[in-house]
């Protein structure tokens, strides 16, 4: 593979050449493209290119064309084609040129970072990084979270990501399940699994979606990692992201004014706090502390009682009146003379010591994840008749529909009932269609013909973490020929209890639905 990756992509549809440019553009990739196939020949020929992207249909010259000619100048090039139909016209050609890999107009991020990832990563060792001797170089020092969820950028264009858990929710687990090399992961679904018996909470989303390109095995065996040292040796993966901007910025920032009029005590504290992805701003002044809090979205708060003294209730009083959101957590000391002036002002937690047995990050997790979003209200009535599927209008005017499979999904709970209410807060038009079938191939094709595009949704036990969702990776008999390029097939991972959905955490049901809906609105 070359020292600076370099994807070449041609394609007669500008939109395709576009998209493809950014997403590796930002992934470090240099990217070339043609829309005019016999250009992109000559360019193919002379440069040193790490894969093609190859369109199958264009004008002129054809992409087996294209690959036949290829081959007698460059027989080893990897090539990708890219079609509108996934039973591709000629395919023993193409696999006689030796094209690499194929995927499926229209695509997504994930999937063509996916497939190109898997495609310069065949047969080299898997990349697995171990935290203390891996050379990755953070970008800044800035970390953001999506609930405990944290994502930090690189300067490879790699985020490495993690979760901050408080020990009692790590408490004695065994050890962690990670995701795999090459696997897609998406912004709000699983990144990680603790074998707690018992908790139905143990699952860590992701905060961005993209492609796995190292775990961190230290964490497997040592999940104490995501309370001790969650930013630094505990991290858990390193994405390549597929949308970063995007994901960034709907991250959110752990931001601590800590009030103390103790500069090294305060230095000590800011620096534990840094571990657990707080940005710390260190305030010995009344004025300042009110004016920072004041300036801060969700303020926080953590006073040095004994450095502040006598002054420090007064203080927490001026907090309160001036910024009535904020919280204020209050280190607090054996035998205080100011406890009892403190708990006056309803401060949200008094610690005695906290940052020595980790209660601080008990009492930051309940500062900044006070709860998961309630889930959608389930009807008194029929609370668990299945749903085969939602007839949906999007805001293009397209016909959507979901199909799901074998009780996949409940209408009035669980995620059934999330991607409802979802789709009707969007003020989308949808009709539910109620009963249980099986999948029925034909009848699917046949059902896809009269829609603009087929979302089909299916539960399948593939040894992952519960939730986890995979876009269609193999194909289902007398599903093939004739299957159209407006069909998306995803299978997500169910418990292990049983073949449907319930039991799922309810954050995993959300980021499904958030996903499952964002696609619907989009197609």
């Amino acid at each position: 593979m070359l020292a600076e990756p370099r994807l070449l992509v041609v394609d007669d549809e500008e939109l395709y050449c576009e998209a493809c440019r950014r997403i590796f553009s930002r992934q470090g990739f240099v990217v070339e493209k043609s829309q005019d196939a016999r250009r992109g020949l000559e360019l193919a020929e002379s440069n040193d290119y790490s894969a093609i992207l190859l369109d199958v249909r264009m004008p002129e010259m054809d992409g087996l064309e294209f690959l036949r000619n290829l081959r007698s100048t460059k027989p080893d090039v990897p090539v990708i084609l890219m079609t509108g139909f996934p039973t591709i016209p000629g395919a023993a050609s193409a696999v006689r040129l030796k094209a690499s890999d194929y995927v499926t107009k229209p695509f997504t991020p994930e999937e063509i970072t996916q497939a190109v990832r898997n495609l310069l990563n065949r047969g080299k060792p898997a990349p697995v990084a171990a935290g203390a001797a891996d050379p990755w170089t953070p970008a800044s020092s800035e970390v953001r979270f999506l609930g405990r969820s944290w994502a930090q950028p690189g300067v490879d264009t790699t985020f490495r990501v993690g979760a901050v858990l408080p020990r009692s929710r790590v408490g004695n687990s065994m050890a962690a399940t990670l995701p795999r090399i090459g696997e897609v992961v998406y912004r709000g679904l699983p990144l990680m699994d603790l074998n707690i018996a018992g908790d139905p909470c143990r699952v860590a989303v992701s905060p961005l979606s993209g492609v796995v390109v190292a775990v961190n095995p230290a964490v497997a065996d040592h999940p104490e990692l995501l309370w001790s040292r969650p930013c630094s040796d505990g991290w858990v993966a390193a994405i390549a992201p597929t949308r970063p901007e995007e994901h960034w910025n709907l991250c959110r920032p752990r931001n601590v004014i800590l009030v103390s009029r103790d500069s090294t005590a305060a230095g000590v504290q800011a620096r534990q706090l840094a571990e657990l992805g707080c940005r710390v701003r260190i305030e010995a002044d009344a004025a300042a502390m009110v004016a920072a809090a004041l300036n801060d979205e969700q303020p926080v708060l953590i006073f040095d009682e004994a450095s502040l003294g006598a002054y420090g209730p007064a203080w927490a009083e001026r907090v309160k009146m001036t910024v009535p959101a904020a919280k204020t957590l209050v280190l607090g000391a054996d035998n205080s003379p100011w406890e009892t002036a403190y708990r006056q002002q309803k401060i949200f937690f008094y610690a005695i010591r906290p940052f020595e047995d980790y209660e601080i990050t008990e009492v930051l997790d309940a500062m900044f994840c006070p709860g998961a979003r309630s889930a959608a209200p389930e009807a008194a009535r029929s609370p668990s008749e299945p749903m085969r599927g939602i007839l949906v209008r999007n805001h293009q005017g397209r016909k959507i529909y979901l199909a799901a499979f074998d009780g996949a999904l409940r209408a009035h709970r669980g995620l059934g009932c999330a991607i409802r209410k979802r789709l009707l807060d969007r003020l989308l038009p949808i009709e539910t269609y109620l009963g249980d079938k099986p999948f029925d191939p034909a009848e699917t094709l046949k059902t896809a013909k009269t829609v603009d595009h087929l979302f089909a949704l299916m539960v399948k036990d593939m040894g992952r973490i519960p939730g986890t969702l995979v876009r269609e990776q193999e194909n289902h008999a007398g599903w093939t020929e004739g299957r159209g390029s407006n069909i998306t097939v995803w299978h997500i991972q169910p418990e292990a209890q049983g073949p449907r959905l319930e039991g799922l955490p309810l954050a995993t049901i959300e980021g499904l639905a958030d996903l499952i809906v964002e696609e619907i609105a989009n197609a």
